[in-house]
Parts: structure tokens; C-alpha cells; sequence
């Protein structure tokens, strides 16, 4: 078994990485575009333990499949140093000063834009666990797939931006259910996809985006 692994083609595995880790996520989102009034938000106490679940279960998948295959954690982040704290907080400051000025432009060409974007996806009231689970595993899960494995798997044979933008379309196809409000994750992958691909220092990407989620997350604990 463990040699059948190992011949199994790089493209072979590629697409099962992806089949596996998004295919679920694809397939949602394709249901929320083509029949919007019957999509369900996955932002409750239920839905995000749902999706805790999964990825966790799709994780013990994957993991030992790769770690088969040769992949090392050493291979797609770099250890985390102090420097990376900095780095975070740059990240943050970016991806928000880029999110300010999309809207704005967007403002002015329609101005209920930000009304959109600011829609809530959030079905009643949070658990702090809740919250703090979905900004720890999400992040997680995501970014060591979104930016670790596909950014890493396509920089050396299709080059750097080509494996950018493949991890940003793949990014935006999982988060088309947010409707309008999906323009804003492309600023936000281009900055943490593209900062990952030349700096191969993941750590920072990850809790950047633990942090976006948890605020994003926050307000909707225990209101109402």
C-alpha cells in the first residue's frame, strides 16, 4: 500500500488534495450561486461545529497521505520567529487599508455596496467557543492548503504567479456564497498568497487570518 502511495503521479495527487479538501466547498457554493434563495447561512453554534468537523476529519485525511508522499511541515513554513509577529501585524494593517479603498471605489460606482458587504452571515447568537473554534481550525485548514500545499505544489513547475492566482481563484470559488461581499477576499488571498510565495513563512498568514475571523466573528457572541 505504502508503494502504491508513493507511484501515485504528482498530478494524480494534486487533484485529489483538492477534490478531498475543497470538493465538499465547491459543490455548496455552486448550489448558493445557482439557487441563492434557498442558501443557508453555515455561520451558527451547529453549522461551525459542522465545519470544524469536517476539516478536522479531512486533515487526518490528508495529513498522513502527504506525509507518505515525501511532504514535510519544514517544507511549506518556515519555523516561527519574532519577526513574524511583525510581519502580522503588517498583514493585518494591509489587508484592511486594501479592503477600505475597494469599498470606497465601489461606493462610488454603487452606492449600497457596503450595505452588501456588511450583510451578516450569522444565524442567531454565537458561543465564545464557537467563535474561537471556527477562527483557530478555519485559518488553519485553509491557509496550509490554500497557500502550503497548492502555492508550493505549483510555484517550481508553473512559477510564482501562476500558483498565486491559482490559489486565489480557488479561494474566491470557496467563498462565492458570501455573495457580494466575496469582493473582498480577493485583496485579502492576493496579500497573504502572494506575501507566502516569496517569503515561505506561513505562521503569519495563518493568524492573520485567525484574527480577520475572530473579528469578524466576535460581535455576534452572546448578542441578542
Amino acid at each position: 500500500m505504502m508503494e502504491f502511495i508513493k507511484r501515485i503521479p504528482p498530478r494524480a495527487e494534486f487533484c485529489f488534495v483538492l477534490l478531498v479538501g475543497f470538493g465538499d466547498f465547491l459543490l455548496a457554493n455552486a448550489h448558493a450561486v445557482l439557487r441563492p434563495s434557498v442558501a443557508q447561512s453555515t455561520y451558527t453554534n451547529a453549522g461551525i461545529l459542522g465545519l470544524v468537523q469536517y476539516e478536522l476529519l479531512v486533515a487526518c485525511i490528508l495529513a498522513p497521505l502527504l506525509y507518505l508522499r515525501g511532504w514535510r511541515l519544514s517544507q511549506i513554513a518556515a519555523p516561527f520567529t519574532r519577526s513574524d509577529i511583525v510581519a502580522t501585524i503588517g498583514l493585518i494593517v494591509a489587508i484592511y487599508a486594501a479592503d477600505l479603498l475597494i469599498l470606497q471605489v465601489a461606493e462610488g460606482i454603487d452606492p449600497t455596496m457596503r450595505a452588501e458587504t456588511e450583510r451578516s452571515f450569522v444565524l442567531g447568537n454565537l458561543l465564545p467557543g464557537s467563535a474561537v473554534m471556527a477562527s483557530v481550525v478555519n485559518p488553519f485548514f485553509e491557509e496550509m492548503l490554500l497557500c502550503g500545499y497548492i502555492v508550493t505544489a505549483l510555484k517550481e513547475r508553473r512559477g510564482l504567479w501562476f500558483a498565486v492566482n491559482a490559489s486565489v481563484a480557488l479561494r474566491l470559488a470557496i467563498h462565492l456564497y458570501q455573495g457580494t461581499m466575496g469582493v473582498l477576499i480577493v485583496p485579502f488571498g492576493l496579500l497573504l498568497t502572494y506575501w507566502y510565495a516569496r517569503t515561505n513563512r506561513l505562521w503569519p498568514v495563518i493568524v492573520a487570518h485567525a484574527v480577520f475571523d475572530l473579528v469578524a466573528l466576535w460581535p455576534y457572541v452572546g448578542n441578542g
